[in-house]
């Protein structure tokens, strides 16, 4: 998944619609991507 694609995803994790597994996987992306 490309940084881009990962940050559409935000409003959905701010929001609580992604959880879990998806949402840890996401925000250890975002931190890859901002490093």
């Amino acid at each position: 998944m490309s940084c881009a694609a990962t940050l559409k995803h935000l409003p959905a994790m701010v929001l609580g619609d992604l959880e879990g597994a998806d949402r840890d996987a996401a925000v250890a992306h975002l931190r890859d991507c901002a490093s």
